[in-house]
């Protein structure tokens, strides 16, 4: 269905290493195949910003730099963190363009 986005990818910071993980799947696989690329910022509280810059730098060589970067999971086992991870989220959400 062409009406239905396709999210390419899924890896988190604390996870494989982004830069080895996106120069895989990306070198590999036709920008067309996909809509946009999920990540999961695990252990990125206060650092979302950051967490996409890096994300951008690693793709711009790779030529998907203006692929859209969907927060598809972001959260914490610590409940203090709830907050501070949800006010991450909207102010990303807030001042994306």
């Amino acid at each position: 269905d062409d009406n239905k986005p396709v999210i390419a990818g899924a890896f988190s910071p604390d996870g494989q290493d982004p830069a080895i993980f996106m120069n895989s799947v990306f070198s590999e696989l036709e920008p067309a195949c996909y809509d946009a690329i999920s990540i999961h910022p695990y252990g990125g509280t206060g650092h979302l910003n950051d967490i996409i810059d890096s994300v951008q730098k690693i793709l711009k060589p790779l030529n998907v730099e203006k692929t859209p970067i969907w927060i598809t999971e972001y959260g914490s086992n610590t409940s203090s963190e709830h907050a501070k991870i949800l006010n991450d989220a909207v102010t990303f959400a807030t001042n994306s363009d």
